[in-house]
């Protein structure tokens, strides 16, 4: 089932904002008898045959204890180091230690000579799809 969420303006010719639905766009939303949206959702295993097609879902669909899953995307942090991905332990900040933020160790002696996948180091954090 497709439900869309926030109006958008008319087709227009030679628009350049993002404000305007395209052609495409327009005769999607025609068909279905509804002004066209800004966004599309799709949502599966729902039985169709409660809903018409241009049907207006609202809250009032949903009763108090009912349980949903909502997804969407987190919050981008960037590139972030060991200690804050991955909550590891810092090093001593003073006497003389050149090592304060660094993810310390990573590999193992010459038995193994690499570093085993999924090593836990800095990078992207954050941007991922979640389901609460």
């Amino acid at each position: 089932i497709q439900v869309g969420f926030e109006d958008k303006k008319a087709y227009k010719k030679d628009a350049k904002s993002n404000k305007y639905a395209n052609k495409p766009a327009e005769g999607h939303a025609k068909k279905a008898g509804a002004a066209p949206k800004r966004f599309i959702r799709e949502f599966r295993n729902v039985n169709v045959d409660e809903y018409e097609v241009g049907q207006e879902v609202t809250v009032d669909t949903f009763e108090a204890g009912d349980i949903i899953d909502v997804t969407g995307t987190s919050k981008g942090k960037g590139f972030q180091g060991a200690i804050k991905r991955h909550g590891q332990a810092r090093g001593p900040m003073a006497h003389g230690s050149h090592f304060h933020r660094a993810p310390g160790s990573v590999g193992t002696a010459s038995d193994a000579s690499r570093v085993f996948k999924g090593q836990k180091m800095p990078g992207r954090m954050g941007g991922n799809t979640v389901t609460v």
